[in-house]
């Protein structure tokens, strides 16, 4: 199956939700969303991809900063698509958020036990002025395990 192809079958099923606690740091009712919601598919892909996608473990895990366009105060997120070893996958959503900045500016960290932990910055809209920067996000990969939880 062609990287397209899987990336639009991500989209599809209905949602598993697992609320991420307050202390994630971005919005407080962030979640973490597996399978990915309908709505996260090729057109929810933010552009251009040399800033908003990352690549990690030699290709099975793929990051994708995402935009929904709706609600506009909450429509950005993190895709991740992490491919098994018998080349299916899984799609996780982290979000709503405000802002989220490029997949490319993240920090990485990786443990050998734990897995890969990204730092991502969040921020908050604000209707009447400029918006306000959030703890950052910090989601932790586990390839193996195809699980993306927040530390």
């Amino acid at each position: 199956m062609l990287m397209t192809q899987k990336l639009a079958a991500c989209g599809l099923g209905a949602a598993l939700l697992f609320v991420m606690p307050p202390t994630a740091g971005a919005e407080e009712d962030v979640e973490i969303t597996k399978p990915c919601p309908e709505q996260i598919g090729l057109s929810a892909l933010y552009a251009p991809f040399a800033k908003h996608a990352r690549t990690f473990y030699d290709g099975r895990v793929n990051v994708f900063n995402t935009d929904v366009v709706e609600p506009v105060a909450r429509s950005k997120g993190l895709a991740f698509i992490i491919f098994d070893e018998e080349g299916g996958d899984t799609c996780i959503y982290v979000g709503p958020f405000s802002s989220v900045s490029a997949i490319a500016d993240a920090k990485v960290k990786y443990d050998d036990s734990k897995g890969l932990l990204l730092e991502v910055k969040t921020g908050e809209y604000l209707a009447d002025g400029p918006g306000v920067p959030k703890t950052p996000l910090k989601p932790r990969i586990n390839a193996k395990a195809q699980t993306v939880t927040s530390e």
